[in-house]
């Protein structure tokens, strides 16, 4: 029980490596096992999705009705998709029962002292609840706030059609485009010294693919919110199409197979800069490859996180996408890349 309780503590005061060590023992004890409390502040801590998944299904088994094992439990429904746990911020609702009581000997008490304490664990449970719901339903409304307007944009060139959800504010860095042009003269205009919309923006109609599969010039969707930039700087998030290569087979199985085997290769070359690999079905039957990793920038030298996505394009032949975001910039952009990764294919 003492695992538990300390777990709950430093993971209160923001040590989350220490927390997670404690109340992954907590719930290997028969006594703390059994609490659902521990399980949800073991999901709440754990970098690992499975685990997370086996955490709150833990505390639905021992609490049915939990308000707030529900709550995550309809999030997962709701993203199966998902990499990584949710990140524990204000709008993830986290357990409100935070001391978990540990067994002392003490004298039993007689019938009107224990009548006095049941009561007060009735109101106690009470406002506890009722300030869990207040809490979450200001956390929902935040969250509503802070999540941008979604469009479904296609990308058309000379070969292929892409579709993918982005929100309004990423536009496809195509010099002919108007749009393109005004947003791009208002950014110069403020921020003059940034050097990276230089070198994106490209005649989407003179995209080719060369006979190595490289594609030339590479296809940019980038994000333009001023907000953002101003924030971002050198390092805005991009989407780029970069590559085309052929495998024997697109279909799920065959995504797989060429899953593993690209696996060991990136071992090698990644080293201890990957983050995750999944191959994930957004449809039935049409799955995509991807690899999550750390790089850094060589314009800002900063840490970037990188997600590559194969995409496939016909029986045998995938697009390789690249979706850049600063690191320091990820947590913002994370429900979003979740609905990039989910939405994006090829339709033509």
């Amino acid at each position: 029980m003492e695992h538990a309780q300390t777990g709950i503590q430093l993971a209160q005061s923001g040590r989350r490596a220490e927390a997670l060590e404690l109340l992954r023992r907590a719930a290997q004890h028969p006594t703390t096992a059994a609490n659902p409390e521990v399980w949800l502040w073991l999901a709440h801590l754990t970098p690992d999705m499975q685990e997370y998944r086996h955490c709150v299904t833990q505390a639905l088994l021992l609490s049915p009705t939990h308000p707030i094992a529900s709550q995550m439990q309809h999030a997962l429904q709701s993203a199966p998709y998902q990499l990584y746990p949710p990140p524990m911020t204000d709008s993830a609702p986290i357990p409100i029962l935070e001391p978990i009581p540990i067994a002392q000997a003490q004298p039993i008490p007689n019938r009107r002292r224990r009548r006095l304490r049941l009561m007060v664990l009735i109101i106690l449970s009470m406002a506890g609840l009722a300030a869990a719901l207040i809490i979450r339903q200001a956390a929902d409304e935040r969250q509503k706030a802070s999540i941008p307007t979604i469009r479904t944009l296609s990308i058309t060139t000379n070969d292929h059609t892409f579709r993918v959800d982005v929100p309004q504010s990423w536009l496809v860095a195509d010099r002919n485009d108007p749009v393109w042009q005004n947003t791009r003269q208002a950014i110069n205009a403020r921020w003059p010294e940034l050097t990276v919309w230089d070198t994106i923006a490209v005649d989407v109609t003179a995209i080719t693919v060369e006979a190595t599969g490289t594609v030339q010039p590479p296809l940019t969707v980038i994000e333009t919110d001023l907000a953002a930039i101003d924030r971002d700087q050198n390092n805005p998030l991009r989407l780029q199409w970069i590559r085309v290569a052929s495998i024997g087979d697109t279909a799920c199985a065959g995504m797989r197979v060429y899953a593993e085997e690209q696996e060991s290769q990136l071992q090698r070359t990644l080293q201890n800069n990957i983050v995750g690999t999944e191959v994930r079905e957004t449809n039935p039957d049409y799955c995509i490859f991807v690899v999550h990793y750390r790089g850094q920038s060589p314009l800002s030298q900063e840490t970037e996180d990188i997600f590559v996505l194969h995409i496939p394009i016909d029986a045998t032949t995938l697009a390789e996408w690249h979706l850049t975001v600063r690191d320091k910039a990820y947590p913002r952009y994370r429900v979003t890349i979740e609905r990039v990764l989910s939405s994006i294919q090829v339709v033509e």
